[in-house]
């Protein structure tokens, strides 16, 4: 497998801290990033989040990043929007690998993942939901309305 120099940084990293028997990743970026595009609404490059179901998003502090990411995602768990089930964690240029793991490993992996310069993706396998870190500084979390519409989105990430 040829990997760019971030995936094979973050494989790196993983092996390294002993984390790779955490994840899995696969080489299908393209077949994710059209359900995304399919799942959510977008404006230019970026999800829509106003157009999603349960919209939350806050502004975070570089220096707390981790912290509040991990605060942000154990509040989701807690009111019960998302659920404990394997994610995909996918990048919107830095990155070419989808990478696979169980939810209850987001807090040991994320600062992984958080060196690359790129918005951050998590999403269940089938992209009902979806929390992004933004390299501007934003968390958000949005629920597809796809369902809830029956209507496909109109754009896709990267």
């Amino acid at each position: 497998m040829n990997n760019n120099y971030y995936d094979t940084e973050i494989i790196k990293d993983l092996v390294e801290s002993d984390l790779y028997h955490l994840v899995g990743h696969k080489e299908d970026q393209d077949y994710y990033l059209g359900l995304i595009g399919m799942k959510f609404y977008f404006i230019g490059s970026k999800i829509d989040w106003e157009r999603t179901h349960n919209h939350i998003g806050t502004k975070y502090d570089d220096t707390t990043l981790i912290c509040e990411a991990i605060t942000f995602i154990n509040n989701l768990q807690e009111a019960s929007l998302i659920q404990n089930e394997e994610v995909i964690y996918i990048g919107d240029g830095g990155t070419d690998l989808v990478y696979t793991f169980c939810l209850t490993s987001l807090s040991i992996l994320l600062p992984v993942f958080l060196k690359v310069p790129q918005h951050h993706y998590f999403l269940p396998l089938d992209c009902r939901w979806c929390i992004c870190i933004t390299t501007e500084n934003y968390l958000d979390f949005g629920i597809s309305d796809v369902g809830l519409r029956g209507k496909a989105g109109d754009g896709s990430v990267s």
